[in-house]
């Protein structure tokens, strides 16, 4: 069962309920408009890191990536690039090509954080459909993180 959302207290834009989210990356607030259907949210802080660099993959050559922060960093490359598909290739597969590209890139690119040091290290890979294009239609990709302990499909 759901449960009900009230009225949110004095700061909340008028009919709003605050809701903090505690995930990964951080505190979440998010802010729910009972009864309008919507809601909007502040997450961390997310910006580019780099763009277009190049690192040596073993077995898969030279691969460029993109470098990016929502919380942790991470690198972004297409699944095509390893001649596999997000949606229909085996995990196995796709978190080979992902851990391949996370070591590299830990191995061989220098990342910085802006504010704190503790966080400038890279947390994942995640293998794109490609689709970088704005576009109404949907994306996907795979998330390979945690020293591969967790894998996320989105």
């Amino acid at each position: 069962d759901a449960l009900p959302i009230l009225a949110g207290p004095a700061g909340t834009e008028e009919g709003e309920t605050p809701v903090n989210i505690h995930c990964p990356c951080g505190l979440v607030r998010a802010f729910v408009r009972p009864g309008a259907g919507g809601a909007r949210f502040h997450s961390v802080p997310a910006f580019v890191h780099s763009t277009d660099i190049e690192v040596d993959v073993p077995v898969y050559g030279k691969v460029i990536v993109d470098i990016a922060y929502g919380g942790a960093f991470y690198a972004f490359v297409s699944s095509e690039r390893f001649g596999l598909d997000v949606c229909t290739s085996k995990t196995r597969d796709l978190v080979d090509a992902a851990t391949a590209v996370s070591e590299a890139v830990k191995a061989q690119v220098k990342i910085h954080h802006p504010d704190s040091e503790d966080l400038a290290f890279l947390y994942g890979t995640i293998l794109t459909d490609g689709k970088d294009a704005y576009s109404e239609e949907p994306t996907a990709n795979v998330c390979v993180f945690a020293d591969v302990q967790e894998i996320g499909r989105a």
